[in-house]
């Protein structure tokens, strides 16, 4: 997965492309910072937030979903967001330095 947090777009390694929400890419951004480490849910929510009014426990997994469905990750056997439950979520894949 390569990202580019300015635009939102993104591009896999088979070739496929798109678009994440502001949020989606804000929980990639936040999860990238901190590779194999969980982050809670009160920690993904501070970073996809984008007013204190608009957080609602579940929009975290509603973009961990939504990432999923998009860059083709599955929960059963993931190679980018891993489930840990009563936790939070792990980044699996590595991170590259930036150039």
């Amino acid at each position: 997965l390569v990202l580019d947090p300015a635009s939102r777009r993104f591009t896999l390694a088979d070739g496929t492309s798109g678009r994440l929400t502001p949020g989606e890419s804000a929980l990639v951004v936040a999860l990238a910072a901190h590779p194999g480490q969980v982050l809670g849910r009160q920690q993904l929510l501070e970073a996809v937030a984008r007013r204190p009014d608009e957080v609602y426990e579940r929009v975290v997994d509603v973009h961990v979903a939504n990432l999923r469905r998009k860059l083709g990750d599955d929960a059963g056997a993931p190679w980018l967001i891993e489930t840990v439950p009563a936790a939070g979520y792990r980044l699996v894949a590595s991170v590259d330095p930036k150039p």
